[in-house]
């Protein structure tokens, strides 16, 4: 019975003696590990969070590096050759007897030298922070992976002014002003993207009189700088393992660590729509956010690599500047490439901006605002982008037979419509909603066109499975409650004639690019004199479940029933819940009415908690749930 006892552990002791030399925390003098061996740990951090060793990068390359142990797929936090990845076979680290950690290529070429040549004693040690570091044999620190960040910051590692975080061709940095930029750095242009360069940096809270340059992310998800940036993660608190992370798209963003499942979610991001982000469609290329990202090329150019849209696009055609008569624009409704400006010329007429640019060889395009006759010539075409709120149209210089093939869709000019109210036009127009920017009617055709409002409907933010990045905090939440009901107040009290919406629901509340909320969908609309005391309806209006009494009971509607609907939504922004499709306590299908009650009884005694949409893990404003009187900030 012995010998087979012994026949069974000795195996097992064999194996758990195996892994854990394969997952050591100290490198001593003279050790090496050879890149066959990538499957194994090199170090792993004490508290097991961490691991270093070689990490593949594609098809027989490899990176040394270090990456969290418990997420998905191994997340990097730092490399020390990102651009330059070793061969599969032949290639090593090894902490010499000089003291130096050395990565070799399989010709034993150096490809990354920490430099500290001190000598014997000399170890590496993977901290519980995610720092890798490098003492000699008295202890002294000489070298630390926190001194040359790559693309991530980790909770603690400081970002001064002789470090920077890049990606690609994407830069976070201290500029010479002491102010934290995002800046595309790429093959032949440079140009800073954020803070936008449209603001100047006191206006948007950062300074430039602190010359230490120094930021830092602590372990409860605050990431402060020393221009006075100062952000919070969505989920700030202690205990959450958090990275910061400039992405291959030159957006910043905070990312947390889900550790049942080992998965990411983005707890902060600095670009709300990413072409803000410069250089993302490569030269010639335009950006739109449709509400997602896409790149395109202007008429008369395609682009360079089918594969690559950072590669830009490139022009179909032969420029020759003797000849400035075969050249003719192609309108870019609401679109600029950002920067890069030729010549800059105020209050002149479109067809003068025209002249302008053909009679500069190298002018491209320009960019012409209507309201301030601005005229911008470009001998450069990049930062592309398209949107709705840019005041401007862009003008592609393109050969006159070219033309034909890209003229935009427009409707018969001799065709014009009347309204035959201007009260109710002025009424719908002024209002918190979506604006109308134009209209057209051609035959059987019929086209309205409206203000695009980037965030979509307040439904697709509070209901379903919402992401970590699309999830409302509380302070958005409150912003969009009371921009609704000022938008409401509006149409009881303000306007010329009395405007009862009677179909308010988080369908119909949309939410601009700042999270401001506009009222829309006024199909169901009903408007009055003011001197009326209700409304008179042939039938019901309004969605289930945010209809008021009123209608089913036949009595007088008034304004009230907006109210009523307003409530509802009141509840649903509070609670995340759909309370107008039936609510669930304790598993139990109960009434609105026992609902409210039971909320009412809630706000008396003081504890608001058990409400509030149990997503925000408690971080909310309690005086605000109660009564909402902490407003004043939003005025």
């Amino acid at each position: 019975m012995a010998r087979l006892l012994c026949l069974v552990i000795l195996p097992l002791i064999i194996v758990l003696l195996s892994s854990h030399a394969s997952a050591q925390s100290t490198l001593s003098t003279g050790s090496s590990i050879p890149v066959e061996k990538h499957k194994q740990t090199f170090l792993t951090s004490p508290n097991a969070d961490f691991s270093c060793g070689f990490y593949e990068v594609g098809r027989n390359a490899f990176s040394f590096s270090i990456w969290f142990a418990n997420s998905k797929e191994k997340t990097v936090v730092w490399s020390a050759n990102p651009k330059s990845p070793v061969n599969g076979h032949g290639s090593k680290v090894t902490l010499n007897n000089e003291g130096n950690l050395v990565l070799t290529d399989v010709n034993g070429t150096v490809n990354w030298d920490s430099k500290t040549s001190s000598g014997k004693g000399t170890t590496v040690v993977l901290l519980d922070t995610g720092n890798l570091i490098i003492r000699d044999s008295t202890g002294t620190k000489l070298w630390q992976s926190f001194s040359a960040p790559t693309d991530t910051l980790l909770p603690l590692q400081p970002l001064t002014k002789g470090t920077r975080l890049v990606s690609g061709y994407f830069n976070l940095y201290f500029d010479n002003d002491n102010v934290l930029r995002l800046m595309y750095d790429g093959p032949e242009v440079s140009s800073i993207y954020w803070p936008s360069p449209d603001y100047n940096v006191f206006d948007i809270g950062r300074t430039r009189y602190n010359s230490s340059r120094n930021a830092v992310l602590d372990t409860e998800g605050h990431f402060l700088s020393s221009d006075q940036l100062n952000i919070k993660a969505s989920d700030w608190g202690p205990g959450i393992k958090r990275r910061l992370t400039l992405d291959y798209d030159g957006n910043l963003r905070m990312y947390s660590l889900n550790v049942s499942d080992g998965s990411w979610t983005v707890s902060w991001q600095t670009i709300a729509k990413l072409c803000d982000v410069h250089g993302l469609c490569g030269e010639n290329g335009i950006c739109q956010f449709l509400p997602r990202f896409k790149c395109f090329c202007p008429p008369g150019y395609e682009m360079k690599d089918p594969t690559k849209w950072n590669r830009g696009c490139r022009p179909l055609f032969v420029k020759n500047c003797s000849k400035t008569e075969e050249f003719e624009f192609v309108k870019l409704a609401q679109t600029d490439f950002y920067g890069f400006d030729l010549t800059v010329n105020h209050s002149i007429s479109l067809k003068e901006c025209k002249r302008t640019c053909l009679e500069i060889c190298s002018c491209l395009a320009l960019t012409y605002k209507t309201g301030s006759g601005t005229c911008y010539t470009k001998n450069v075409l990049y930062n592309g982008y398209s949107s709705t709120n840019y005041p401007g149209d862009n003008y592609i210089k393109v050969p006159k037979n070219m033309v034909s093939k890209h003229s935009d869709l427009s409707c018969n000019p001799s065709t014009e419509i009347v309204l035959g109210s201007a009260t109710v036009l002025g009424a719908l127009v002024a209002i918190f909603a979506v604006r109308m920017w134009g209209f057209c009617s051609e035959d059987q055709h019929k086209l309205l066109v409206y203000e695009y409002v980037e965030n979509e409907s307040l439904d697709k933010y509070l209901f379903g499975n919402v992401s970590t990045e699309r999830l409302l905090a509380w302070n958005q939440r409150f912003k969009i409650a009371w921009g609704t009901a000022r938008g409401l107040a509006y149409l009881h009290h303000e306007c010329l004639e009395w405007v009862v919406h009677c179909d308010i629901k988080p369908e119909n509340i949309l939410l601009t690019r700042d999270f401001e909320a506009k009222i829309a969908d006024f199909g169901l609309a009903k408007l009055s004199k003011r001197d009326n005391t209700s409304l008179n309806f042939t039938h019901m209006r309004g969605t289930m479940g945010y209809m008021a009494p009123e209608w089913a009971l036949n009595s007088p509607i008034t304004a009230k029933v907006d109210v009523y609907s307003y409530g509802v939504v009141l509840l649903e922004i509070v609670t995340g819940s759909r309370i107008s499709s039936g609510i669930k306590v304790d598993g139990k299908e109960v009434e609105l009415r026992e609902f409210v009650q039971a909320v009412k009884q809630i706000l008396a005694s003081g504890d608001v908690k058990d409400i509030i949409d149990t997503r925000l893990n408690g971080y909310f404003n309690s005086a605000q749930a109660k009564d909402g009187k902490h407003a004043q900030h939003l005025k």
